[in-house]
């Protein structure tokens, strides 16, 4: 009896621990569930057999990680069971296993249950996810292996970055200013202002660009940058991509190719911003690197050896370029790190780019590699699985490409989806502009200048603008005059009640001419979880500061169909 109560006390301590448990009967091979996790049901259930051992091959064969089937198989088979367990009441041991998200880390737990005459008769199995502990203990674990290297390179890599940052900002915000004083003292010649004018713009631009790489890699680098996988038509992504690059290659008369395999899925899973984003860094790095007349390309193919659900893919970024001395290539992936020598003195930029493509890649279960050779170019090499859709279909080969040269803006990838957001660009909600009749926005902005600023850029969008100072004004002006208003810009951070709030008690107004007001989040918050707030909020679209006027235009337009 008291042999049967441990039994229990066993089950239920493992049921807690663990999301998968079966008893096995090691004299005939048979098993029975005690728990099982849903996931690993409506997945892998109709493969499952009366016999623990065919189970076990079975699974294996669907949702283990290739290179770790033969530990699967050798832990689980009854001999090494009875064996494991002749002198210990337990083992484990760990493997991967294949999701929907891609390959997790699992324990699996083998228990001593039952005996009889001295012989092993029962055990108890059982696997959990333990995916967030075994990728600390390997992040940690490659942190320690690489702290002496880093420890070496830390000084010399943060006076090589102060100095670039102290260069690379101020060469711009001293344009802006110089342009600016420049069009002060000439504000009676038309054409000097508009030249001076055009400069300002071109360098803040840059400027924000060296920003939002600074903070995108202290994101990543403090683990809160996150993957956000949808399904993609893979082609017009690549080619969207492609053609972000197409005016510097214009520009600096460079020779563009893209190379796609005929085998490429039509459809995969994948988080196209972050697709994006390390395969411009690439790209932006073979143009900017190379001079003029010179050749940059992009090849992309499937690789052998994926597994089941996925396809392996190879991205390869190739330029003739000024390449990178062998001494530099060594630390050509770590944050900060720029080669300074008079090839380079003219380009700007912050060391972060292959940083935080990497980081990127890795995130995905990938790698990058880099070949290069100063004076002769240099050639990235991305390997990376991503999981197939229910729907993917292999491309027949009338769509191999090989293009070259400048080709038309296709339907793929924009550059503004890394600024603005539309979540419901039909809402049908709320009342459309009469014909001829101007639209009618409310801006709410707490800061003076930026209210003012943003009031002229959306007149000269063609609307009639009124203004809030706080989410408090803006909801006593919809209450005073419900239904004169067909759309809100709404800063987030303001004192008081937040945008965000503010949206929220306007969706739960009684009167519909409120509650269906489509409202545009305009803020200066530019991560991807703050889109998600703005979504969750009831807000219809996203729009990030500093404002591009044309974006901002076509949103407001599209959201209240003008």
């Amino acid at each position: 009896m008291e042999q049967l109560y441990q039994h229990a006390a066993l089950i239920e301590t493992l049921t807690r621990e663990y999301e998968t448990l079966y008893i096995v009967n090691l004299i005939t091979g048979e098993y029975e569930t005690c728990r099982m996790s849903p996931a690993v049901w409506n997945r892998y259930g109709s493969a499952f057999s009366d016999r623990f051992e065919d189970t076990v091959r079975a699974f294996c064969a669907a949702g283990v990680f290739a290179q770790d089937e033969d530990v699967f198989i050798q832990n689980l088979t009854l001999p090494r069971i009875r064996f494991n367990l002749r002198s210990r009441t337990e083992y484990s041991f760990i493997f991967r296993a294949l999701s929907r998200t891609g390959t997790l880390w699992h324990r699996g737990k083998v228990a001593r249950l039952g005996s009889s005459e001295g012989e092993l008769t029962s055990a108890l199995v059982g696997f959990a996810n333990v995916n967030e502990d075994q990728m600390r203990e390997e992040r940690q674990r490659n942190l320690l292996e690489a702290a002496l290297e880093h420890a070496k390179h830390a000084e010399h890599a943060k006076n090589v970055f102060l100095a670039g940052m102290s260069h690379d900002i101020r060469t711009p915000m001293n344009s802006v200013m110089g342009y600016a004083k420049i069009a002060s003292a000439n504000l009676g010649n038309e054409e000097k202002v508009r030249l001076c004018l055009e400069r300002i713009l071109e360098s803040s631009g840059h400027l924000l660009d060296l920003i939002d790489e600074i903070l995108d890699f202290s994101r990543i680098e403090s683990g809160r940058g996150t993957l956000d996988e949808t399904s993609e038509e893979f082609l017009p992504l690549l080619d969207g991509i492609c053609d972000m690059v197409l005016p510097s290659v214009a520009e600096k008369g460079l020779h563009f190719e893209r190379k796609y395999d005929d085998q490429l899925p039509a459809f995969v899973y994948c988080d196209r911003l972050r697709i994006a984003q390390f395969l411009l860094n690439l790209l932006n790095n073979a143009v900017k690197y190379t001079p003029g007349g010179g050749h940059v390309s992009l090849e992309v193919a499937p690789l052998a050896d994926a597994p089941r659900g996925y396809v392996n893919l190879l991205f390869r970024v190739k330029d003739d370029g000024i390449g990178m001395s062998g001494d530099f290539l060594q630390h050509a992936f770590e944050p900060f790190e720029r080669e300074y020598d008079s090839t380079v003195s003219g380009i700007s930029g912050t060391g972060l780019g292959l940083s935080i493509s990497k980081s990127i890649i890795g995130a995905m279960g990938g790698s990058l590699d880099v070949e290069s050779e100063q004076g002769k170019g240099s050639v990235f090499t991305v390997r990376i699985a991503l999981r197939l859709t229910e729907s993917e279909k292999k491309r027949g080969p009338e769509s191999s490409r090989s293009q070259s040269g400048i080709r038309a803006p296709g339907s793929g990838f924009k550059a503004e989806h890394f600024k603005t957001r539309v979540f419901y660009p039909s809402p049908g909600r709320f009342r459309i502009p009469a014909e001829g009749e101007i639209p009618r926005l409310l801006l709410v902005e707490d800061n003076e200048l930026n209210r003012e600023m943003g009031a002229e850029l959306l007149t000269y969008s063609g609307a009639e603008v009124d203004t809030a100072g706080s989410g408090e004004e803006c909801l006593e002006m919809l209450e005073k005059t419900p239904g004169r208003w067909h759309a809100i810009l709404m800063d987030i951070h303001m004192p008081g009640i937040s945008g965000y709030e503010t949206t929220r008690l306007i969706r739960g107004s009684s009167d519909p001419r409120t509650a269906e007001i489509p409202v545009i989040a305009m803020t200066a918050n530019a991560f991807e979880e703050d889109v998600e707030r703005a979504r969750h909020a009831g807000m219809d679209a996203y729009v990030s500061k500093p404002v591009d006027t044309e974006a901002l235009r076509r949103i407001w337009r599209e959201i209240i169909r003008k």
